[in-house]
């Protein structure tokens, strides 16, 4: 098993070969069976031959004493006394995930050796506080941090480098989902690797409202070879053959829901319909001109919202009135999220539900990067945050449990681990391997991978969350009908290149 190859490389291999070597080496002594010499003193005339039992060394010095010939004898005794237990390497270990990390983390620290202790902080206040503990030297030892914000956390400086560690544990960069440097890296130093395969938004379906409706049958799910076909003239399609009306106009039920924010989610769209974020497109964090009012953004999300002008998807305070949103009182037929089972309203649903990737306009895209797990570069037990990251993300006594809890795989291997995943956990299964089909390397159905263009999750190094902020703030007043999608967009963007000027 990896997990089992990972550690028993750690544990003699990095260690003994510079990530530690002094201070392993009286624990390996601690291991090795206690010895205890006995003495015994014997007079002969001639040759003793002397047979014990035990497992002994025989050491015989000989002594001329009054012309007798003295033998020594000294038997080293085997003792049956256990070896002692190195106990476990703590580690300060951050996140917004909540409790649901603590399901299968018992593992990961149980094949490291590490016990964790967890530092839980809300979305909305967790990266602030990470900034402010990198700082303040404060930081944890292991940390979790989003893939949107490389921009600002790659070039701080905090993080240890990690390459090295695919050497001490044998791992090869090329059965990793993309190259790790690419997410991850920064000046060519990999200082981030993803906790799983980088996730997609796509559409969940309620199956039972679709058959009522007959419209499953036209879905582009996993298996079928309509599986990730949809244009967004087919999610139109649908979205008007699934809103059902009254005979005054008011809607009964959604045809679709959750579509209007800018998010990595939605940039998938964008980056489909051949748009770019910035002038310096790629993972350089060099950028100097937003271009999020190119033609190609303006004609995606003015589409979008032509959903929700034409009642066929649900105003966000509609959402919000329901308690558990809408779809899972079953008034929404199709909802826009995340692909997965664990983080997504599916996940307390009664009934079936089917889903698939996002529609796409010129080409499939993707964004690279999600959730990193980073080492500290002030901790004090840097090898054993290594350790536990990547156990993380390789170990195969951790893949089938990641994948039943959030329906993704894990980065590493990750075509081998979608076949660990049981038949009878099928939506699960349906859900990583819907959400893997757009990378060639993890893909159960490479044709799909071809000619995907893909793109960094980050918003720049300049100004990232001012840019998602105020792109939200534009089409949020575009929805209300305050200003059309262009005009608010154009305003938007204006605000940001300010901001990025002003961080020259």
């Amino acid at each position: 098993m990896i997990g089992k190859l990972l550690v028993r490389r750690l544990t003699r291999r990095s260690f003994l070969a510079g990530l530690g070597a002094a201070a392993a080496l009286p624990i390996l002594a601690a291991c090795q069976p206690q010895v205890v010499e006995k003495p015994v003193e014997k007079v002969v005339t001639q040759i003793v031959e002397k047979i014990v039992e035990k497992p002994v060394e025989k050491v015989v010095t000989q002594i001329v004493e009054k012309e007798k010939i003295v033998e020594k004898i000294v038997e080293k005794v085997v003792t049956a006394v256990p070896p002692k237990v190195k106990e476990p390497t703590q580690l300060r270990f951050s996140t917004w995930w909540g409790e649901f990390w603590k399901e299968y983390a018992p593992t990961v620290e149980q094949l490291t050796n590490t016990k964790m202790i967890y530092e839980l902080t809300p979305w909305g206040e967790y990266h602030d506080k990470l900034k402010l503990q990198i700082a303040g030297g404060t930081e944890p030892d292991v940390i979790m941090w989003s893939s949107h914000l490389s921009g600002t956390f790659l070039p701080m400086g905090a993080f240890t480098p990690m390459e090295d560690y695919f050497k001490v544990a044998n791992l090869d960069p090329k059965k990793w989902y993309v190259d790790p440097l690419v997410p991850g890296g920064y000046k060519g130093k990999l200082y981030g690797i993803d906790t799983f395969v980088t996730h997609p938004f796509g559409v969940v379906v309620n199956k039972e409202l679709s058959d009522k409706l007959g419209l499953t049958k036209d879905l582009p799910v996993f298996g079928t070879p309509k599986f990730d076909e949809w244009k967004y003239g087919d999610l139109l399609t649908f979205a008007k053959n699934a809103t059902q009306k009254k005979a005054n106009g008011d809607v009964e039920v959604w045809g679709v829901s959750g579509t209007s924010g800018y998010n990595y989610g939605t940039a998938d769209l964008l980056y489909s319909n051949g748009a770019r974020k910035f002038d310096t497109e790629g993972w350089g964090f060099d950028e100097t001109k937003c271009l999020l009012d190119s033609p190609e953004v303006i004609e995606v999300y003015d589409q979008l919202l032509d959903l929700y002008r034409q009642k066929l998807a649900p105003m966000p305070a509609e959402v919000k009135a329901v308690p558990g949103g809408l779809f899972l009182a079953g008034k929404v037929v199709a909802l826009i999220t995340v692909i997965g089972i664990s983080s997504n309203p599916p996940a307390t649903t009664k009934f079936e539900y089917v889903q698939f990737h996002l529609p796409w306009w010129k080409q499939r895209a993707m964004h690279v990067g999600q959730d990193f797990h980073s080492v500290s570069a002030k901790s004090k037990v840097r090898d054993a945050g290594l350790a536990y990251a990547f156990t993380q993300t390789t170990a195969d006594e951790v893949a089938v449990k990641f994948a039943l809890a959030i329906g993704i795989p894990q980065p590493y291997d990750s075509r081998r681990k979608l076949d660990m995943i049981p038949a009878s956990a099928w939506q699960a299964k349906q859900a990583a391997q819907t959400a893997t089909s757009r990378w060639e390397a993890a893909s159960a159905v490479p044709e799909k991978a071809k000619n995907v263009r893909l793109f960094p999750t980050h918003d720049g190094a300049k100004a990232p969350e001012f840019l998602v902020r105020t792109m939200n703030t534009a089409l949020e007043s575009a929805l209300l009908g305050k200003e059309t999608t262009a005009a608010a967009i154009k305003d938007a963007v204006k605000k940001i290149n300010d901001e990025i000027a002003s961080k020259k």
